[in-house]
């Protein structure tokens, strides 16, 4: 797969994961009543939401796997670790999602574009855009260096000193006793 489509791709795939999170924590934040929370959305069209966020926890899987090979290959960091551009991708994702939420079941959008929730989502979707970015170029880096460790050990350094060297080195009487024979055998 070409490099500029498989950029695009985890930015699209890293920014609906995004998108979910941050939309959990936007109506958590603007709505922090529970009950009138579920009632809002019950309203707004998200009733598919629980299908949502099993989906954004496998692809957030799948988006860290592919980080940590490309971590692994030595690969350049791809458009989807970039905090800017993951923010501007979730909040018209957001917004997107929110107005076609509303108008699949009937709900004021208009309401919606006027409403504390739209700002309160934005923002939530640039902060969560920006963790996301970090902790996914962190967590994968993490991941890489510990697979690379496991897979190459070091050779042992030389020892330092040539004291230590002379003491470590078999003794002339030890290097030339391979050839001395054993006890009887019985």
């Amino acid at each position: 797969m070409p490099r500029a489509i498989a950029a695009r791709l985890g930015l699209l795939g890293t920014a609906i994961a995004g998108v979910v999170a941050g939309h959990v924590l936007a109506y958590a934040v603007a709505l922090p009543n529970p009950a009138l929370r579920h009632a809002v959305l019950e309203r707004t069209g998200h009733a598919y939401w629980q299908t949502a966020v099993v989906a954004a926890i496998v692809l957030a899987i799948v988006i860290l796997v592919a980080r940590v090979g490309r971590e692994l290959r030595g690969g350049a960091p791809p458009a989807a670790a970039s905090g800017p551009r993951l923010a501007m991708a979730q909040a018209l994702l957001f917004v997107v999602l929110e107005v076609a939420e509303r108008a699949s079941v009937g709900a004021s959008v208009i309401h919606f574009l006027g409403d504390h929730l739209l700002t309160v989502g934005v923002l939530t979707q640039v902060a969560v855009a920006f963790l996301v970015a970090i902790g996914v170029r962190l967590l994968a880096r993490g991941i890489a260096a510990i697979a690379r460790s496991a897979r190459y050990r070091r050779a042992p350094r030389a020892l330092a000193s040539p004291l230590l060297a002379e003491i470590a080195r078999p003794g002339r009487l030890l290097a030339g006793a391979a050839g001395v024979r054993g006890p009887p055998r019985r």
